[in-house]
């Protein structure tokens, strides 16, 4: 059975940044950018070989803490997820694949 999922994406420039926000969340962040890069390729493969979809979106951190901010919501593993989330529903519905 054929699923689909969300994976963010990363700038290598923002890492620390990421790294600082997450440390005291309870789900902190790989240490490295690389690290990183080498599981998200690892786990997207791994994906790949189970016949799944997976949608890569890219994250900026300032737009992550200017959204939680704005309707006073946790910096946490969710809000980062749903956040991801809604970039990418944002994304299908400008380009038509995705109905209001």
């Amino acid at each position: 059975m054929k699923s689909e999922g969300i994976m963010p994406l990363y700038k290598r420039e923002q890492w620390d940044r990421w790294v600082a926000l997450f440390i005291n969340s309870g789900t902190p962040m790989t240490p490295t950018f690389d690290e990183w890069l080498k599981d998200h390729r690892n786990d997207l493969a791994k994906f790949k070989r189970q016949r799944h979809s997976m949608h890569e979106v890219e994250v900026d951190i300032d737009a992550y803490i200017a959204w939680t901010r704005a309707d006073s919501l946790p910096v946490n593993e969710k809000t980062r997820a749903d956040y991801t989330m809604q970039i990418l529903i944002e994304r299908m519905k400008e380009a038509g694949d995705f109905s209001s």
